[in-house]
């Protein structure tokens, strides 16, 4: 959503993504190879300025055959007994939101199909025969054959925040017209 208002604002910006691990990301901004990095951790870097884009719900992820995709709405409790697929670095702030609701709900989560990313950890949950995810609210907008999302009931505990990280001496007009969206969409 960004991005796209970033463009329409700004039709003659070619935009490149790129995905990279946040060692890569820190590092590409140090070089000056990218303005602007989006991610959910939170670098604590002299070099860097930090800050919030959006806050959002876990919401649960299985098989559209699992007995819980029956439901609307899901607890933490009914995932006390699930093997959970997490990202691989067991550090990042998405693993550490869905370990600590599980811990707040008095159990540990049964780890089970580590991945690089949420994103590939999602299509390894889609191809395998079990399993449930805590992810971001916001991947239930792709659209991954064999998998359903639902919301979980205790949403008001925990929230992923996401966030954008810059050189705080970068004074690029093309980074600060894209920071003044950012600080936009965060109002809304």
């Amino acid at each position: 959503a960004l991005l796209s208002i970033f463009s329409e604002k700004h039709p003659d910006v070619e935009i490149r993504l790129h995905n990279a691990h946040r060692s890569i990301q820190i590092e590409a901004l140090r070089q000056r190879r990218v303005l602007i990095a989006f991610d959910r951790y939170r670098p604590d870097e002299e070099d860097l300025a930090v800050e919030l884009v959006a806050q959002e719900p876990l919401i649960v992820a299985f098989k559209q055959n699992h007995p819980l995709a029956t439901k609307d709405i899901v607890s933490i409790e009914d995932l006390r007994n699930e093997a959970m697929a997490m990202p691989a670095a067991l550090n990042t702030l998405t693993v550490n939101a869905a370990l600590n609701l599980c811990r707040a709900h008095g159990f540990e989560p049964k780890l089970v199909t580590e991945s690089s990313d949420v994103i590939t950890g999602l299509v390894t949950l889609a191809s395998s025969h079990h399993g449930v995810a805590l992810v971001p609210a916001s991947v239930a907008t792709l659209h991954i054959p064999g998998l359903v999302f639902r919301q979980l009931k205790e949403t008001r505990e925990i929230f992923m925040e996401l966030h954008c990280l810059y050189l705080k001496d970068e004074e690029s007009p093309l980074l600060r017209e894209l920071l003044q969206v950012v600080r936009e969409y965060r109002q809304e």
